[in-house]
């Protein structure tokens, strides 16, 4: 009885062993393939302008192309890409010719052994003739002459098209060398900036990202977000300028504190900072979830001088830029822009609402919402300019009569009410 017992177990223990071994004889491959090309041909030939001297000013061309692989797919017809700067890292090797390496695109840190250069990038334009693209002009105005703010984050942006026949887009990087601190001639413009150092190597480098790609067909468009999202990263740029007396001031304080308290800065949240704009833009404050800073911001402003409104915006435009450390690349982006009236400056330049003006398409271009609220404009050239110009759109344009309307019109956006 004991020896049937186990010759039965053994049976048993046969036939489940015998289930799996023709299980594993079955299967089903799903060959999985793609052959990955980049859609832009970019010229990376190094840009050399060699052993310079104050006060030269010199150009060099690069250009950005559809690549071959693109231009053939028939499904896909336009590209968006932006050029940022970014450090240049240097590894000097004895007996050899300089060695040049990016920094890592995450951390912006140079790889072991190099080191990055003193910077190039505040003094480098990047400028093309397109209409379809938004470059950045020198900091160097001739004509004033003057200067405008660079922190070498700027961002030009741009677009070519099939559909269009604009497969190929040529910039222009110029260089206006500037003068050496403590060797400046009374004749270098006082806000114009120095580099630190003389007889050293300065090194920038252009980095060409895309940023979107459009398929032939009509796509259905998503909804943005609005502006009292659970989440948000919100850059109030205020102007500061002399048509604005102490007593406006006051209020407009009033009204952005109120702002302020109506989105709520959190961790997790909404993130607010500050630019101002007047003779010149400031960055007054990083994006921050402390609102306490985001008060004090507010109420340094001081105002005086003239309108720069196209300084306010590139600076709010460097601070929400994804590649920025304090700005939440998966967040939305907004920025609201409160004026009373149309730009005039930087100085001496005819071009100061066309300079905003294309700040403000590259900032949309970059997926920023552009909210403005006018104080005092009356129907006219300005409400046109900052409606069409300045605004996404009608639905993104606000106008209080005065500053005694701007609380409740804030608190109103903020709130996503009409």
């Amino acid at each position: 009885m004991k020896n049937k017992i186990i010759l039965t177990l053994a049976a048993v223990v046969a036939i489940t062993a015998g289930v799996v071994g023709l299980s594993a004889f079955e299967a089903h491959i799903i060959n999985v393939t793609a052959h990955i090309e980049n859609a832009l041909d970019v010229d990376t030939t190094p840009i050399a302008f060699g052993t310079v001297f104050p006060q030269e000013y010199l150009e060099r061309n690069f250009n950005i192309a559809l690549s071959d692989s693109f231009s053939g797919a028939g499904r896909v017809d336009d590209v968006e890409y932006k050029i940022v700067q970014k450090p240049k890292c240097k590894a000097n090797v004895p007996g050899t010719e300089p060695l040049y390496m990016p920094v890592d695109r995450n951390t912006h840190e140079c790889p072991q052994g190099y080191t990055a250069m003193l910077s190039l990038c505040p003094f480098l334009s990047k400028t093309t003739t397109d209409t379809n693209d938004v470059g950045v002009p020198s900091y160097y105005n001739p004509a004033g002459p003057s200067c405008a703010v660079r922190d070498g984050n700027e961002v030009a942006t741009g677009r070519l098209s099939k559909k269009d026949g604009d497969v190929s887009d040529d910039w222009v990087v110029d260089l206006k060398v500037p003068p050496v601190a403590g060797t400046i001639a009374q004749d270098w413009p006082a806000n114009c900036p120095t580099i630190p150092e003389n007889d050293k190597d300065y090194g920038c480098d252009l980095w060409v990202e895309v940023t979107g790609i459009s398929l032939t067909g009509t796509p259905t468009p998503t909804p943005p977000p609005d502006i009292c999202s659970d989440q948000a990263d919100v850059m109030l740029v205020l102007d500061r300028s002399g048509s604005i007396d102490n007593t406006e001031l006051a209020v407009l304080k009033t009204a952005s504190h109120a702002f302020v308290t109506a989105l709520a800065p959190s961790t997790t949240g909404v993130h607010m900072g500050q630019t101002s704009f007047s003779d010149n833009g400031s960055l007054d404050l990083h994006l921050t979830d402390d609102t306490t800073s985001i008060n004090n911001a507010i109420d340094a402003l001081v105002n005086g001088g003239f309108t720069n409104l196209y300084e306010g915006i590139l600076l709010a435009n460097g601070e929400l830029d994804n590649t920025h450390p304090h700005e939440r690349a998966l967040v939305p982006d907004f920025m609201v822009v409160i004026t009373d009236g149309q730009p005039n400056r930087p100085p001496d330049d005819a071009n100061a609402q066309a300079l905003a003006a294309a700040q403000a398409t590259a900032a949309r271009a970059a997926g920023i919402q552009v909210y403005v609220v006018a104080v005092g404009v009356t129907t006219g050239p300005t409400e046109t300019f900052l409606k069409t110009e300045i605004a996404d759109d009608a639905a993104h344009y606000f106008s209080a009569t005065d500053y005694s309307g701007l609380q409740t019109l804030l608190q109103n956006i903020a709130n996503c009410n009409d």
